[in-house]
């Protein structure tokens, strides 16, 4: 999978911008500040659809102007190629076009280009509260099943409307209500979204576990365990998941109606990091919690290339500075030559000479992407 070609107009602080990237490594050189990560921020939003910056789609229009628009054309080994594409308007809603086809559901983007993605902020899927890991857990599920992102959709809408129940419950009791239906819609988005994170995280975890290896030479085991909000057997079929969930809502119930919330489901999930048998977010370094993150990416790469059939892009935001010298190393040597990449850095000292030769450099200042040579 390879970007052909990016475009963007009036993307934050970038006013324009049409670039064609290198099949490989991609250097994003400059000052911080500068619109570095802007450019990862929209390639990534074709991948998955929403921004992990903004908290509204207006934040993306760049300052001054109504519109702002998102272009590129994907050249896939599996299907036929893509032409993806992005407007975000300050007065009206979002549009997505594909291959020229407009569309309105922004989920039927999925799929067509995927991108891994590693930032500063992705810290929090280790040592922040479990909201970020079930998010990321989320955003790269539905990368590589478009279902399971209508079931997220469905299961909001269910947890809206029975959360609301609950409280009237709470707050009027004696009432006649209609919960067993909005628990059976419960139970059957739910284990859904359940069943498909536990086989996905039973793939990564011996895949992160062998990166991490890699990345620490040995020094450091890694586990991913799967914590969902109420006990089932592991491998348990979807069937079995929804009869344990049925019995545990029953229990549940007084409980919740005393409360006024849904107190079970995918939106109690998390996910448990073991380094040498201790919780990663209690007992790890931060430089610890760094490689578990990165080692986590990595095996999201190679489980998209599994699942997609081609390898997924690779978008690393400003992270070498954080690592030290044999892991920085260590993660070079593995996205080189392996998949096409854009890897934001302030200079090149970590690049080899060969890296460089074969490298397309993008200094970037104040939003202007430009193309230079390296002597």
């Amino acid at each position: 999978m390879l970007l052909r070609e990016v475009e963007l107009v009036n993307f934050r602080n970038i006013p324009e911008l049409k670039l064609t990237p290198n099949p490989g490594l991609n250097l994003l050189v400059g000052e911080n500040g500068q619109g570095k990560s802007n450019f990862l921020e929209a390639v990534l939003i074709l991948a998955i659809t929403k921004s992990l910056r903004a908290g509204k789609d207006s934040e993306l229009i760049r300052i001054g102007e109504d519109n702002s628009l998102v272009r590129c054309t994907v050249e896939r080994e599996i299907d036929s190629d893509a032409r993806l594409e992005m407007l975000f308007s300050r007065t009206e809603r979002k549009y997505i076009r594909i291959n020229g086809s407009k569309h309105t559901r922004s989920l039927d983007i999925l799929g067509y280009m995927n991108a891994v993605f590693f930032g500063s902020m992705d810290l929090d899927i280790v040592s922040g509260e479990p909201t970020y890991r079930r998010r990321y857990l989320n955003m790269e599920i539905s990368q590589i099943s478009p279902r399971y992102c209508m079931d997220l959709s469905s299961l909001k809408k269910t947890l809206e409307q029975r959360n609301h129940l609950l409280k009237e419950m709470r707050d009027h009791p004696g009432r006649d209500y209609a919960l067993d239906a909005w628990d059976s819609q419960l139970v059957q988005y739910g284990s859904d979204i359940i069943s498909r994170r536990e086989i996905i995280l039973g793939r990564l975890n011996p895949l992160a576990s062998n990166i991490h290896s890699y990345l620490t030479d040995g020094a450091e085991n890694l586990e991913i365990r799967y914590l969902p909000s109420f006990p089932f057997p592991s491998g348990a079929k979807p069937e079995e998941i929804r009869c344990k969930f049925a019995d545990e809502l029953i229990s549940k119930r007084s409980e919740e109606i005393r409360r006024g919330v849904t107190l079970i489901g995918p939106q109690r999930d998390d996910i448990l990091f073991m380094v040498d048998g201790k919780d990663a977010r209690l007992y790890a370094s931060q430089g610890q919690q760094r490689t578990v993150t990165l080692s986590l990416k990595l095996a999201e790469y190679e489980l998209i290339n599994e699942f997609a059939g081609e390898p997924p892009i690779v978008l690393l935001d400003d992270v070498l500075s954080d690592l030290d010298d044999s892991r920085r190393n260590q993660l070079l040597n593995w996205v080189f030559g392996r998949c096409q990449s854009f890897i934001t850095c302030t200079n090149l000292r970590s690049f080899t000479p060969e890296m460089l030769e074969r490298a397309d450099v993008y200094r970037v200042n104040d939003g202007d992407v430009k193309k230079i040579n390296v002597e």
